[in-house]
């Protein structure tokens, strides 16, 4: 669902900033309506993908109640709700609050390779966090699913993490606004970063914090190597012609 949705924004993003031009009323409308028909069908699609691998035929796709689907998780709510539901009471009464801890914990987990340093070492750079929500209540969430950012931001930092989201919007208002100054920088990370600080409300806060290394590495870096070798004002052209700049 993120590289498909990336695949789309990204473009679109790019298209209204360099060209002004948006896509028409009807595409989000259209996206909104697909999304809550497929979205609470997720699990049941990844079965019927799985089945898939074995079988050879997509013939249980067609047995997947999409409306019926839609219509439960609208009357008794999304596992990721009760996820949400369990972490926050249980910090709440325990009172164990990561104070941004399990930031770090999954930045160690998506860039420290185990095959290459081991599973022994990669762990021992991690901090050991309580399951607070097991200690609690005994609560394990279902596989496949997430906790959302509501649940994140206040086991690290209590009502205090709704800073997390004031922050998180300051920072991409920042980079729109200059991006629509034709910062070619700017417009290329609010790009990358849009489906990241929308997923932060889903999935957690940590989705907005990942991603930065990577940008910083390859991005950044690779940006600063062409301008440095620029022969013909790359990179610094002004206005909204900056891309055609770059091209030339």
């Amino acid at each position: 669902r993120q590289p498909a949705a990336e695949f789309v924004l990204i473009p679109a993003s790019t298209l209204w900033f360099i060209r002004g031009k948006a896509l028409p009323r009807i595409a989000p409308i259209a996206a909104i309506v697909g999304m809550l028909l497929i979205l609470p069908s997720t699990g049941a699609y990844r079965g019927a993908a799985d089945t898939a691998k074995h079988s050879g035929t997509w013939e249980q796709l067609n047995d997947i109640p999409f409306l019926g689907n839609l219509q439960a998780t609208l009357e008794y709510g999304g596992p990721e709700l009760t996820n949400a539901v369990m972490k926050i009471e249980a910090a709440d009464q325990s009172g164990l609050y990561d104070f941004g801890r399990s930031l770090w914990n999954a930045m160690l987990f998506i860039y420290v390779p185990r095959q290459i340093v081991g599973q022994e070492f990669k762990q021992s750079l991690m901090i050991s966090l309580p399951n607070v929500e097991y200690e609690a209540f005994g609560y394990v969430p279902d596989y496949g699913t997430t906790w959302t950012g509501f649940a994140t931001a206040f086991a690290s930092f209590w009502y205090l993490g709704c800073l997390m989201f004031f922050f998180i919007g300051w920072a991409m208002g920042r980079f729109y606004h200059r991006a629509i100054d034709g910062d070619l920088i700017a417009q290329v990370v609010y790009s990358l970063m849009l489906v990241q600080s929308v997923i932060v409300i889903t999935h957690g806060t940590f989705e907005f914090i990942i991603p930065w290394p990577h940008i910083a590495l390859f991005l950044l870096s690779g940006l600063y190597w062409a301008r440095d070798r620029s022969t013909a004002g790359l990179l610094r052209v002004e206005g909204p012609g900056i891309l055609e700049g770059v091209l030339r």
